[in-house]
């Protein structure tokens, strides 16, 4: 199997972070700026899955949807573009995602003629058209089942692809998703938690640089003073009833050295995917984009807080004010943060203790 994707596509690679096979979904997500990650994580006793995804979920305005744009923008007083400029703008994402929209199909059909299993439907309703594939790459009549098993209850490599769009009066929605997922044996006697300490002793030489402030902090989460992480899939805002301790340290760049905050960001990408390369056997989810993922959600007005780059370890948070890196002494398994996160040293039995003036030092 693999080496007939290699000679029909010639971007297959090999990576050691996740220790799988590529179909060029980076090289996929760049093409159309699209949100990429990874992860392998662990169901003790059963298997390790390794997964990689491309998503995207955007709107393309029509002449229309543009001129309500520009007008409701002047009307408020805001600046904008011209209408020509945006319209040009729109129709160039709009192409480069057609091209890969119909490279991805190509793809996808060549797999199929190779697979074990496939599956791929299409409906197409008036202004609204769904297309979804569903590859079994490689099968394993003894793999254990779980009750939460993939699309294929007997597979160890799938390939499953979803594209909608809905066309409106002032434009088309459009949303595609590409998820690459590889299951594999947990070795139980293999099988360890994340070394903590190790890795520290990894990153903290990234993280302790001349133009980054650092303080340590102590903090209690409890339902009275709580402040929600990201929504999860069913759209709650994590457990909010969680409650018990996080130590750690906190790292703050300002807002302007955008320049320094992306080099560090590059550098743990590279060193933690290196750490995870070398230390295969630990359980782990990990994010390496999160720092474009955070940029892009700042741009639109809004911060983008505590994204995890390693659950449990490290987050990357993004405001108004500059970027936060938060690293954990090890995990606690809580959902949430204290309120007045960033400026609290110690939060504990409802006592709160503020860094005076760290941001400024």
């Amino acid at each position: 199997m693999k080496r007939i994707i290699i000679i029909i596509f010639s971007v297959v690679l090999t990576m050691n972070v996740l220790a799988q096979r590529e179909l060029g979904l980076d090289e996929i997500a760049k093409s159309i700026d699209a949100y990429n990650f990874k992860h392998k994580s662990h169901q003790k006793g059963l298997y390790v899955v390794f997964e990689h995804t491309v998503l995207i979920d955007r709107s393309f305005r029509n002449t229309k949807g543009i001129k309500d744009f520009v007008n409701d923008k002047l009307a408020k007083g805001m600046k904008t573009l011209d209408a020509e400029t945006i319209k040009s703008r729109i129709d160039n994402e709009e192409k480069a995602y057609k091209e890969t929209c119909t490279r991805v199909r190509q793809m996808l059909d060549s797999l199929i003629r190779t697979s074990d299993e496939s599956h791929h439907f299409e409906t197409h309703n008036k202004d609204k058209d769904t297309i979804s594939y569903s590859i079994c790459l490689e099968s394993n009549k003894n793999r254990r089942l779980s009750e939460n098993d993939w699309e294929f209850p007997d597979t160890t490599e799938t390939l499953t692809f979803t594209q909608r769009s809905t066309e409106s009066e002032i434009g088309k929605r459009v949303y595609f998703r590409l998820t690459h997922k590889r299951i594999e044996y947990a070795d139980n006697k293999k099988e360890k938690c994340f070394d903590f300490a190790a890795y520290h002793n990894t990153i903290l030489p990234i993280l302790k640089q001349e133009g980054v402030k650092t303080w340590d902090f102590n903090w209690q989460i409890d339902a009275k003073e709580y402040t929600a992480k990201e929504k999860d899939w069913s759209g709650v805002y994590g457990d909010q009833k969680a409650s018990g301790i996080r130590k750690g340290k906190m790292f703050f760049i300002p807002l302007k050295d955008e320049v320094l905050t992306k080099k560090i960001m590059d550098d743990v990408s590279k060193v933690t995917e290196d750490y995870l390369a070398n230390n295969g056997d630990q359980i782990y989810y990990y994010d390496y984009n999160v720092y474009d993922e955070a940029k892009k959600r700042l741009q639109k007005g809004r911060p983008a807080l505590f994204l995890q780059v390693l659950s449990g370890v490290l987050d990357f948070s993004a405001t108004e004010e500059g970027y936060y890196i938060t690293l954990f002494d090890k995990s606690s398994g809580l959902q949430g943060y204290p309120k007045e996160w960033s400026i609290l040293k110690s939060f504990v039995n409802g006592k709160k203790e503020y860094i005076e003036d760290a941001k400024k030092q």
